[in-house]
């Protein structure tokens, strides 16, 4: 398995800022989903319109059009990996949008997942 590293968000005074493997790839993930496009400087293509979805009712269209804008932006922007599956769903208690993203990195046969949740 190769090793990935990112920038930790867990900035500190240390030198051991920067995580590893597939930790490092749970950080790309929320860096894209989490940033709507055009609101990076430096990249205004950069993220993903999951944002565009937070008051939408979620019937099977508009889950199957999110998994689609997650898909895209995954792909465009994480080359490090394999999607597998992506499940939306909808946390009503909390009145949240889930995505769970099932994925598996290119040079390595296990399989990961990486949860968020869009509060609503």
């Amino acid at each position: 398995m190769s090793t990935y590293i990112d920038i930790s968000d867990n900035l500190n005074n240390t030198n051991d800022n920067l995580d590893k493997g597939d930790k490092a790839i749970e950080n790309s993930l929320r860096n894209i989903l989490h940033t709507q496009i055009g609101t990076s400087p430096g990249n205004p293509e950069f993220g993903c319109n999951l944002y565009k979805y937070l008051f939408e009712i979620l019937d099977p269209l508009t889950s199957k059009l999110i998994e689609t804008e997650v898909r895209y932006a995954i792909q465009r922007f994480e080359p490090r990996i394999r999607i597998n599956d992506i499940i939306v769903s909808e946390d009503i208690d909390y009145n949240k949008l889930k995505v769970l993203i099932n994925y598996s990195l290119l040079n390595d046969i296990n399989t990961y997942s990486y949860s968020t949740s869009i509060q609503r």
